[in-house]
């Protein structure tokens, strides 16, 4: 119980400095990775696509992506890490440590 809310508090507070950043990708990058995922979608280019939005803060649609990546490839820690980042920054520290812990 006490390592689940060390990893609750620590969760809570990885953001806790507001730090900003400039956005890497505009509109159009996302409407192209969007529109290559149509074409032949794969593990990667939903990763891909799904960074793109985390770093426009499009953290629903992000996370949206991320889960489409867990059912192509449900071992691959990278999409259950971004998974649980995204689950943090939308504020579910419960379902952020489930992710992180897969």
């Amino acid at each position: 119980m006490k390592s689940i809310l060390l990893i609750v508090f620590v969760l809570m507070n990885l953001n806790c400095e507001k730090k900003t950043q400039p956005v890497k990708n505009n509109n159009s990058e996302i409407d192209r990775l969007k529109s290559e995922l149509e074409k032949a979608p794969n593990f990667d280019k939903y990763i891909a696509y799904g960074l793109a939005l985390t770093n426009l803060g499009k953290g629903e649609q992000a996370l949206e992506a991320y889960r489409k990546a867990v059912e192509i490839n449900p071992q691959a820690p990278v999409a259950w890490n971004n998974i649980c980042y995204e689950l943090t920054r939308l504020d579910q520290p419960i379902e952020a440590i489930k992710s992180c812990k897969k």
